[in-house]
């Protein structure tokens, strides 16, 4: 379960306070911050990480994570906790169970789509028998590379909706269907499609023509839609939840400072992440990582304040999910590996 019912309420508390302080005296919000209990947020983090999040943060990695902010960006340690512990409640963490129930409801978002077809609206076969005949004409694929997350997530689509293992059928099984043509849909599931242009690639690919493909993802973008739907007009994108400005924890729109009160605490924040950020991109990522070099607040500019219990996008900001000798993270990242050169294993453990 999420946590955003919890969290709303605290943040309507917290802004409630700065502006109230704001406008009873002529303090600027760093000041104010200093003045905040850390400990109580500390708190609602611990209790988010039992009730939401299944224990995954515990009292000593909150305050490893804590310790990361040394008061170098803004030059106080606890106003710079106070923020992070902030922004921390913020940050929405999907479960095994939550991915679970976003995979039954991207599933029912298909069946309703094909459903809603010409020859299933024509047809006098009872529900039932309509979405036989779509999941016996339909494959299920990953996106991208098996070792990747698409494969954990077809894992999870699969069982979260009982669906019989045929229709997951690999290449070397489909291709004679393709050409015999039993089959009307490909999906393609991941869990988030920032640009679209890995899907494109794939499909560009497979051995598919006039064959309908659905990139089936938990998060897009507009970029992305806009992309697939320009550049490959087979690939049709769906999705349950749309990642627009409001996702992007610095832009105009962003629904974290929606409150016109607290701009200066936008900006405090912003100096936060973009200070650290800069300082992870640029000394704390390993080799397999130097791409992040210049997005110091997440691949693209993404701003984003979000991860699964089986990985952190990498367009999710940085100061969460960095692991190095200096910095301790607060939700894991497992980044790609590209080439044998990037594979380390240690002599001591192995022999």
């Amino acid at each position: 379960m999420s946590n955003h019912l919890s969290v709303d309420l605290i943040q309507r508390q917290f802004f409630r306070d700065i502006a109230r302080v704001l406008r009873r005296e002529n303090m600027d919000v760093q000041n104010i911050l200093s003045t905040i209990d850390l400990a109580e947020l500390r708190n609602h983090i611990i209790q988010t990480s039992i009730v939401a999040w299944k224990n995954y943060i515990t009292e000593s990695s909150l305050d490893r994570w804590l310790k990361n902010f040394d008061g170098a960006a803004l030059g106080n340690a606890v106003v710079e906790q106070t923020i992070a512990a902030w922004l921390l409640l913020n940050f929405t963490y999907y479960t095994d169970t939550e991915v679970r129930e976003l995979c039954k409801i991207i599933y029912r978002k298909f069946i309703h789509r094909k459903l809603q077809e010409e020859y299933y609206q024509r047809s006098s076969e009872d529900v039932q028998t309509k979405i036989q005949r779509i999941l016996t004409r339909t494959i299920f694929l990953p996106l991208g590379n098996p070792s990747e997350s698409g494969a954990l997530i077809l894992y999870n689509f699969r069982t979260a909706n009982a669906l019989p293992k045929r229709v997951f059928n690999q290449p070397i099984d489909w291709s004679t269907k393709l050409s015999d043509g039993n089959i009307d849909d490909i999906v393609l599931i991941d869990d988030v499609t920032l640009s679209g242009s890995q899907a494109i690639d794939y499909v560009g690919r497979l051995p598919v023509n006039n064959i309908q493909t659905t990139l089936m993802t938990f998060f897009a973008t507009p970029i992305a839609i806009n992309n697939l739907k320009k550049a490959a007009s087979q690939i049709v994108p769906l999705y349950v939840s749309l990642l627009d400005s409001r996702t992007n924890l610095f832009s105009d729109r962003s629904s974290v400072f929606s409150n016109p009160d607290c701009l200066q605490l936008k900006d405090l924040a912003f100096k936060l992440c973009n200070y650290y950020g800069t300082e992870i991109v640029s000394h704390e990522l390993s080799a397999a990582e130097a791409y992040m070099k210049s997005h110091p607040l997440g691949f693209a500019d993404g701003q984003h304040l979000f991860g699964f219990y089986y990985n952190t996008p990498d367009n999710t900001l940085p100061i969460f999910w960095c692991k190095s000798p200096n910095w301790s993270p607060a939700f894991v990242r497992y980044g790609k590996v590209y080439g044998i050169e990037g594979v380390c294993i240690s002599d001591e453990q192995y022999w």
